[in-house]
């Protein structure tokens, strides 16, 4: 009912107000909408020890955070230590890294590429080859690196947070605003994230 009202007052009101009440309409209505999204358990292969990983493996963590991720992206692998020192920090969150990124074109983005590197940077949490992007079209994932907040419910996974990691990912000395910090801190204290999206900055993931 307010959705409706909004914009039929929109209609009869000049094009500037018309304008803000939409934006308005969207960020209040539309991002909650989709970070409350719900999910099913997926099984994707990690490429280290050539074995399934599902959410479901994960039941005894309070939550599960996977990250897409590219190798061959600068903006991944710029974040890689900040990730692996915050699986680090949480032992309630798994950590999850997925590269749902084709490799015909991108040689660095194979499973062998994913392995080497798994290897390279000594990671602490399992990367996860998803070339038939099952989990890139359940979590609607754009980029990388894009990280989600995935809440245990039974057999179902709440989508919390979704987006940036934290607001600079050039200079980790410089970071003024800790998004993912923030959300799942929320999060273990049994709270709803205050923010359930920040627009990402990173590599466009290709879709196939």
């Amino acid at each position: 009912m307010k959705i409706i009202m909004i914009t039929l007052f929109a209609i009869q009101s000049d094009k500037v107000i018309r304008l803000v009440l939409v934006v308005a309409m969207h960020l209040v209505w539309i991002r909650p909408l989709q970070a409350q999204k719900v999910v099913s358990n997926i099984t994707l292969t990690d490429v280290a020890v050539k074995r399934g990983v599902s959410f479901s493996d994960f039941q005894g963590k309070k939550a599960i955070v996977p990250v897409f991720f590219c190798n061959g992206c600068p903006y991944s692998t710029i974040y890689i230590d900040r990730l692996k020192n915050m699986a680090d920090s949480y032992e309630d969150v798994q950590f999850l890294l997925i590269n749902a990124s084709p490799y015909l074109f991108n040689p660095e983005e194979s499973i062998e590429n994913m392995a080497k590197f798994t290897l390279d940077h000594q990671l602490n949490m399992p990367y996860l080859e998803d070339k038939q992007q099952i989990a890139l079209k359940l979590l609607n994932a754009l980029k990388c690196p894009e990280a989600f907040i995935l809440v245990p419910d039974g057999s179902i996974y709440k989508v919390v947070y979704h987006g940036a990691i934290d607001d600079n990912p050039q200079v980790v000395n410089d970071v003024k605003e800790y998004y993912l910090k923030a959300a799942l801190d929320q999060v273990l204290s049994d709270n709803v994230p205050a923010e359930a999206y920040v627009r990402p900055a990173g590599c466009v993931i290709k879709k196939k």
